[in-house]
């Protein structure tokens, strides 16, 4: 019973913040790139036609799902990832001991160039349907990877994408001059 409730904890408090920092550092982004915004707010008019977004529509709205993807990718709420070796391992010809923790910079994997050209350039079209089929699986890291992810992954990528476009139906966000 404990470790069900320190799950379901886990899954309000962290999906909470995390959600939230993910859409706050995707409407900056937008903000900073006008023509992206733009597709997405018509994306979003035209599939929705005013009506409130639901769990039907997410496949009508792959850029509005791109757009927060990307977000994911460039600002990361979770921007490191520790793990504690379980055994002794051997990492390219790095030893690793058994106990010790290792931190997987996301931020990094998120911006290397080997996986993502031009990674300081905000574009969501690496997350459409299709691209990226020649990226590893492990370059993409903003929920963590392989039998430790985070179990909230779906359910966090489909609210947001529905947030973000009951809210593009209303309003468009923009920085404050200066």
């Amino acid at each position: 019973i404990k470790r069900i409730r320190d799950e379901a904890i886990t899954l309000m408090l962290a999906g909470h913040e995390t959600t939230a920092n993910a859409l706050s550092w995707m409407w900056y982004l937008l903000a900073l790139n006008p023509a992206a915004r733009s597709r997405m707010l018509d994306e979003v008019d035209t599939v929705l036609q005013g009506r409130t977004p639901t769990a039907d529509d997410l496949s009508n709205l792959p850029w509005t799902t791109a757009v927060f993807l990307e977000a994911m990718r460039y600002f990361s709420p979770a921007w490191a990832i520790p793990r504690v070796a379980v055994h002794d391992d051997v990492v390219g010809d790095q030893a690793i001991p058994k106990g010790t923790t290792v931190i997987i910079p996301a931020h990094l994997v998120h911006h290397d160039p080997r996986w993502w050209p031009n990674p300081e350039q905000f574009d969501p079209s690496r997350f459409l349907p299709g691209a990226g089929k020649d990226r590893p699986r492990s370059a993409y890291l903003p929920f963590g990877g392989g039998r430790r992810s985070c179990i909230g992954q779906g359910f966090a990528t489909m609210e947001s994408v529905l947030i973000t476009a009951m809210l593009s139906q209303r309003y468009v966000f923009d920085l404050v001059p200066g």
